[in-house]
């Protein structure tokens, strides 16, 4: 196995290597990393993109995603730069993932060799975490077996940490928060904050307030949770086989979810009594103050624009809505908030871990989360409304104008 060091040029000018003993070429250009990784075992590739050199560390998610093209992790890895612009983390953006069916039974050992094979990026700069198909535990432990201490043990050295000081605050992740880990709960927790905000900018008390659900994995669920104990009605949620709407009221979301088991579907759920099951697409047409869609890229498309029946969308997965969509919705009036916003629960949860001088508990993690959402979404609503500008078009100039010190810790105080 190769450990050398990174293949990134000393002037960051373009660059291209083939490294044949981990399968991966890299190439280095003014704006960045692109590791395409080729599995000698199964064949399939794999991606890496970090986006920029203005800071220590790169941070974004891994996915496994069957179909998945270099350029939409590229894209993804962009989107990942604005986030930490808007969160105030000195970090660049990165993805990663591998072209994999996550049902294989050859997930873990195909996740395995890629992690092996950009290990150089893993301990030195890039910092990862869960995307699509994966989680927090399974990719840590999959690091573990590779003698990688972390995901993102590169934050701990560019935050000035010992090994010891950083699994300190890392373990907080595994802090329970109202049964949940802080890990599951922080990504789905940063959209309710945000669904919250853009109810109170828009004059709808949360008590009388309904939302719906597109996508009830781990984001989604842990939206619709933190919604449910803020008092929102949570009229319907889907996923990819099934709906369930309340015909009276609101969905109870902790029985919902005590009664799932893992990864069942919504079809295979007992039926609550104030509910009706339907089709997965019957979602958008029932009316509601907030849909939220976090389910995957293009879910919310051209047809689905037209029917959707909501005051305003939180866009919480990267690129769940076309750019037709996205051109439908403001003609019909209907705002928008981005993913680079709704989706940065999970930035905005580890820059709260990382920036307090002492090591927080996971309630100071969310409650970091509640206060950074709550002034991001304020001050972008603030803007657009008067104005009648799109969110995404207020907040994606708002990241661009964002200038973040070069050379300084990536969380915290400079």
């Amino acid at each position: 196995m190769d450990r050398s060091s990174e293949n990134i040029s000393s002037d960051g000018l373009n660059a291209s290597e083939t490294n044949q003993t981990t399968g991966c070429q890299s190439a280095v250009h003014n704006s960045g990393v692109f590791v395409t990784y080729c599995d000698p075992v199964e064949k399939f590739r794999g991606y890496l993109a970090i986006d920029g050199f203005d800071h220590q560390i790169a941070a974004g998610g891994f996915r496994v995603q069957p179909g998945l093209k270099p350029e939409h992790i590229a894209r993804l890895a962009s989107v990942m730069t604005l986030k930490h612009r808007l969160a105030g983390n000195r970090v660049d953006g990165a993805k990663s993932g591998i072209d994999y069916d996550p049902r294989s039974p050859g997930k873990r050992e195909a996740i395995k060799r890629f992690f092996n094979a950009v290990r150089p990026y893993i301990v030195s700069r890039y910092s990862l975490g869960p995307d699509l198909n994966t989680s927090l535990p399974e990719i840590d432990s999959i690091a573990a077996e590779l003698d990688i201490p972390s995901v993102k043990l590169a934050v701990a050295k560019a935050q000035g940490l010992s090994l010891d000081e950083f699994q300190q605050r890392y373990r907080v992740f595994q802090e329970s928060v109202d049964g949940w880990s802080l890990a599951s709960r922080r990504s789905g927790h940063g959209v309710a904050v945000a669904v919250l905000a853009m109810l109170r900018n828009l004059g709808i008390p949360a008590d009388q307030a309904t939302v719906a659900i597109q996508g009830f994995g781990g984001v989604g669920s842990a939206c619709g949770y933190s919604l449910f104990r803020a008092g929102v009605k949570v009229i319907g949620v889907s996923d990819v086989e099934a709906s369930l709407i309340a015909q009276q009221g609101g969905l109870d979301i902790p029985d919902l979810l005590n009664k799932r088991t893992s990864q069942s579907s919504l079809a295979q759920h007992p039926l609550p009594s104030n509910c009706i099951a339907g089709e997965r697409d019957q979602l958008f047409q029932i009316p509601c103050d907030i849909f939220v869609s976090a389910s995957v890229e293009n879910s919310l498309c051209e047809a689905e624009a037209r029917v959707v029946n909501a005051r305003a969308i939180a866009e919480a997965a990267n690129f769940s809505l076309s750019s037709e969509a996205d051109s439908i919705l403001a003609e019909r009036g209907i705002h928008v908030l981005p993913d680079i916003v709704a989706g940065a629960g999970g930035v905005l949860s580890v820059g709260g871990l990382f920036s307090s001088v002492d090591v927080p508990a996971a309630a100071d993690v969310l409650q970091y989360v509640d206060s950074r959402m709550n002034a991001l979404v304020d001050r972008i609503m603030a803007a657009s409304l008067p104005s009648g500008q799109p969110l995404r078009h207020v907040a994606t100039e708002l990241a661009k104008q964002i200038d973040l010190s070069a050379c300084a810790r990536p969380y915290g105080e400079e």
